[in-house]
Formats: structure tokens, sequence, C-alpha cells
């Protein structure tokens, strides 16, 4: 089975993010890249494409009830100094 690295972003300034994600992805890491929150997902490049939910969230700030069920995947911290958490609800079954 081929597995590769994909690139994502998430814009910190929307909350929730929906992405065709291959199925069974798991994230790597989280970072700030060129001013937006860029994650790093280890996927199946064959596996079926599912929509999957990211929230993103500011550190003091309301967090929809659907993360709190959600897998943490990292805080990232941009060039201003504001501090963003990020969720995934990933699908871990095709």
């Amino acid at each position: 089975m081929t597995r590769e690295v994909w690139k994502y972003t998430l814009r910190p300034e929307t909350d929730d993010v929906r992405l065709l994600v291959p199925a069974c992805a798991t994230v790597l890491s989280a970072q700030m890249q060129h001013g937006q929150i860029a994650m790093w997902l280890l996927v199946d490049p064959r596996a079926e494409k599912v929509q999957t939910e990211f929230y993103v969230t500011g550190t003091g700030q309301p967090m929809y009830a659907e993360a709190f069920a959600s897998t943490f995947v990292g805080t990232v911290q941009d060039d201003d100094g504001l501090v963003w958490h990020i969720f995934a609800n990933l699908r871990r079954h095709a």
C-alpha cells in the first residue's frame, strides 16, 4: 500500500472547515506557514475521499460543540501572537 504526505491549509478566521480527505488519513503536524495554518496528513492516495470537518478556535474563544468530540490536531501561533487550536473529525473507516 502506497502512502503519501499531503498538505492542506486552513484559514484561522474560518471556525469550521470541510475538506475532501482520503479516508483513514492521519494528521502528522500542524504549523503556521506563510501566514496560514498548514497541516500535513499521511494518506493513501487511492482511498475514497470523504468530507472531513476541521475546527479552528482561538484561545479563549467559544468552540463548536462538534469539536469537543473531535481529535486534537495541534496548536499553532501566528506572527501576531494569536494562538489557534485545531481539531479534526477524522473518519477511521472508509
